[in-house]
């Protein structure tokens, strides 16, 4: 491992986009929402305003506008996300062995990697489809997913902090049994674990990359330059498959607060079906619940 200079190369470079995210963006940006407290503005389903929404615009106007403020809202966490998708990309691409005989391993691997990033659910889509796209099992990149958003430790102190520490243990509780579940899930669906990574697109996506056998043998620049037409090809791809989707769940989250008025939850008792219904709200708004 020591000798794959690839290897080295994509870690350093890995960290060094999760420091800057991390030290420029994330906490600049936790640190704004907790001094302005109560006074934060938001609006639909967007902090940052460039289109005001206002009533008196039609259905499709307000949908369109809330889409555009929810992207810029999130432009600096999306793009993060696929520049480290890209770089988790060039990691796997340089081991020979990318997934362990053990689907409950493969799914802690997942979860370790995904809990340190602290993104929410839709900027870690592009980091889990480039676990996938790079080879590794099904179960990694859906643990990676879920670990992302709810097991950083802004959201567990957040969780802790906010709610009565039997919802917060109870919400935690109920991510670890997910997690636990997600081999058995896996060979549910997909058929067979052992089949995955015939899905991933690996093939496709390292047909021109050396073996990672020959990677010790290489020189500094040598490996330096691999490194870098390596991952500008997997970013490419990466935004190929990631952004339209990514754009999509903003939009379908522009609709559900259009079609479903807030106050409902204020106004009417509480219910069973007005539980299902905030449920189904909440998993379709791309933000950080």
């Amino acid at each position: 491992m020591l000798r794959n200079k690839r290897l080295n190369l994509s870690i350093v470079l890995a960290t060094a986009l999760a420091i800057f995210f991390w030290t420029q963006s994330r906490v600049p940006a936790l640190n704004e929402k907790a001094q302005m407290g109560l006074r934060t503005q938001f609006n639909e389903i967007a902090f940052d305003i460039v289109l005001p929404v206002a009533a008196e615009q039609g259905f499709a106007e307000r949908v369109m506008r809330s889409s555009v403020n929810w992207a810029w809202t999130n432009w600096k966490g999306m793009t993060f996300g696929l520049l480290f998708a890209a770089a988790a990309l060039l990691i796997l691409g340089s081991l020979r062995r990318r997934s362990f005989a053990n689907p409950w391993l493969n799914t802690f691997f997942g979860a370790a990697a995904g809990a340190p990033l602290g993104v929410c659910v839709n900027c870690a889509t592009p980091i889990a489809q480039g676990i996938y796209s790079a080879g590794a099992r099904l179960e990694t990149a859906l643990a990676a997913l879920i670990a992302s958003p709810t097991l950083n430790v802004i959201v567990l102190t957040m969780s802790f902090t906010i709610l009565p520490w039997e919802i917060a243990s109870a919400k935690l509780a109920g991510v670890g049994l997910m997690l636990a579940a997600l081999p058995l899930l896996v060979r549910a669906f997909s058929g067979s674990a052992a089949d995955t990574k015939t899905k991933s697109g690996s093939e496709v996506l390292f047909d021109s990359a050396a073996p990672p056998g020959s990677f010790s043998k290489e020189s500094w620049g040598t490996a330096l330059h691999g490194v870098a037409t390596d991952y500008l090809r997997h970013l490419w791809y990466i935004i190929r498959v990631a952004v339209p989707l990514m754009l999509l769940a903003g939009v379908l989250g522009a609709l559900a607060v259009e079609v479903v008025p807030f106050d409902l939850f204020a106004t009417r008792p509480a219910s069973a079906g007005l539980i299902v219904l905030a449920a189904v709200i909440a998993t379709l708004l791309p933000v950080p619940i």
